[in-house]
């Protein structure tokens, strides 16, 4: 977003400097309680992130949905509310629970309600749930009808949960320019509410790989071959998936080419998302194929074939 317009913004040219575009993601902590924290990743709305979501889907998270009610209500004004919600809201949760089939309902957040006539915020809140709910229940309907029971789309067990409205009021909360402490209050309660179930005690020797990992402040990932040495006994990987489940590292198991490493700083790959993607990603990675040099890393040759294989992989 930018001066209250949905368009996006372009990187420089010469790609030797980031400009001020919105980023793809960013990855955020906050304390909870005492013992507990808060992983946020946020990420942006538009087309360009769907890629993102599987790079720290989890199997213990709560979607949280950010609306901009103002914006909301402009489209709606512009193109109808059906069309408004497609925009805003439904494309980006079609696109999170196909990456993401285990997600449960959305926590929505409404802003910039100090931009709209109360009357209207409650008439559109009203469209933007209904909206949703169509949009979704033609989809599931249609899939019923074309796909066998065994489809991965029936995988996406929130979404395709008819007997309940994926958005509803009394699941949602409302922030404005003079929101303050009580409505963090609520989202606080919401979330320990939602996310309890969730909220499990690490056991000690799991606890103490992530101490390790924690401690590793020079190198912003480990390999599986160090990890080994340090901990012998997860043959099975178990301390490493939960560690990972949990939101405290990032491992890509399977994909093939990094699923030999960790990382445990995730502000890295961050970076590395912010200095490879940009809004007109497809045409930079064509310039970046066609002007490819083989090089050698460590005992590895990265040949243009297997460079083309790792855009693929991450486009």
């Amino acid at each position: 977003m930018q001066m209250s317009e949905r368009f996006l913004s372009n990187r420089s040219n010469d790609r030797s400097q980031l400009d001020h575009a919105t980023k793809v993601f960013k990855v955020c902590e906050a304390d909870f309680d005492e013992v507990s924290k808060l992983v946020f990743h946020d990420f942006g709305g538009h087309a360009i992130y769907h890629f993102a979501y599987p790079l720290s889907s989890r199997s213990q998270f709560i979607p949280m949905l950010v609306i901009d009610i103002a914006a909301f209500d402009r489209l709606a004004e512009a193109k109808g509310s059906k069309a408004a919600c497609e925009e805003v809201c439904f494309d980006w949760l079609s696109h999170l629970y196909l990456s993401c089939p285990q997600a449960g309902p959305p926590l929505v957040v409404l802003t910039h309600l100090d931009c709209v006539d109360t009357s209207v915020f409650e008439v559109r809140k009203q469209e933007l749930i209904d909206a949703t709910e169509t949009l979704r229940l033609k989809i599931v309907k249609e899939e019923k009808a074309m796909a066998p029971k065994t489809s991965p789309f029936f995988s996406m067990i929130s979404f395709c949960n008819a007997s309940q409205p994926l958005l509803t009021k009394h699941k949602s909360l409302v922030f404005s320019k003079s929101s303050g402490i009580n409505e963090i209050t609520d989202l606080k309660r919401w979330l320990y509410t939602i996310g309890h179930p969730l909220l499990t005690e690490i056991p000690g020797r799991w606890y103490v790989m992530m101490q390790v990992f924690e401690s590793k402040t020079d190198s912003p990932y480990l390999t599986l071959d160090e990890i080994d040495v340090l901990f012998p006994d997860d043959t099975g990987r178990v301390m490493l998936q939960y560690l990972h489940e949990i939101g405290r590292i990032m491992w890509y198991r399977n994909r093939t080419l990094i699923a030999c490493i960790v990382f445990h700083r995730v502000e890295l790959l961050t970076k590395v998302v912010e200095l490879l993607f940009d809004h007109t990603s497809q045409e930079v990675w064509a310039r970046r194929i066609q002007d490819f040099e083989p090089f050698r890393h460590g005992s590895k040759s990265i040949t243009l074939v297997k460079y083309k294989q790792m855009v693929r992989e991450y486009e």
